[in-house]
């Protein structure tokens, strides 16, 4: 038969146990998810925030390039979202999505993401390019060759949102009868990054995290 002091070690250990419960299912979830929302590189919360990043008008037309980042549902990563409206309409307006890391940006190894469409007696080819990327040869359906160089978001954007370093964009209108068929991406010396061939319209690389 156990004593009254044996008894009472055992009392307090049940009550210990109950109480490492109650702290892992109810106290820790709630302290990790709060500070999700106060900072650090993983797991750091954003609400919803959109940008323009450029604008101009093209043939008495104007045109938007947009920018956004929202979270995904656990805040372990953001979702960068570019969006191109070349013609201010919907039709030939694009909008790309891209996972990059919580309080980060698009990733060095970034290549490209771009739309070849028809606007009316034009196509306009817009998009986006890591930002070591500083020229882009489009190699068209014709043969010949439309040579793009790609912008940085301005300064001033940049020193606002981290999620646009890291990367380039571009717009450029040529006449319709003809299409992309490729696009070599070149970095600052000149050298091959890589060769992206177009389908249907979509000319997409490696654009993850």
């Amino acid at each position: 038969m156990k004593s009254k002091r044996e008894r009472r070690q055992w009392g307090y250990g049940i009550l210990a146990l109950a109480m490492a419960y109650l702290v892992g299912f109810y106290v820790l979830p709630g302290v990790l998810s709060s500070s999700d929302g106060a900072g650090g590189s993983s797991g750091t919360c954003i609400p919803g925030h959109k940008v323009v990043v450029d604008h101009g008008d093209h043939s008495d037309h104007p045109w938007r390039i947009s920018a956004g980042v929202e979270k995904n549902p656990n805040c372990s990563y953001w979702i960068l979202k570019i969006e191109f409206s070349p013609m201010a309409e919907t039709r030939g307006s694009w909008t790309g999505g891209w996972g990059i890391p919580a309080g980060g940006h698009l990733s060095e190894a970034a290549t490209i993401a771009a739309g070849d469409h028809l606007e009316g007696s034009e196509r306009a080819v817009s998009g986006v390019v890591g930002s070591r990327v500083r020229k882009v040869i489009f190699r068209m359906s014709s043969g010949h060759e439309v040579v793009v160089d790609p912008k940085l978001p301005s300064e001033s954007l940049r020193k606002r949102v981290v999620w646009l370093h890291g990367l380039r964009y571009f717009l450029s209108f040529y006449s319709a009868g003809e299409h992309v068929k490729s696009a070599r991406l070149l970095d600052a010396k000149g050298k091959l990054i890589a060769v992206v061939r177009a389908e249907e319209g979509e000319i997409e690389g490696f654009m993850s995290v």
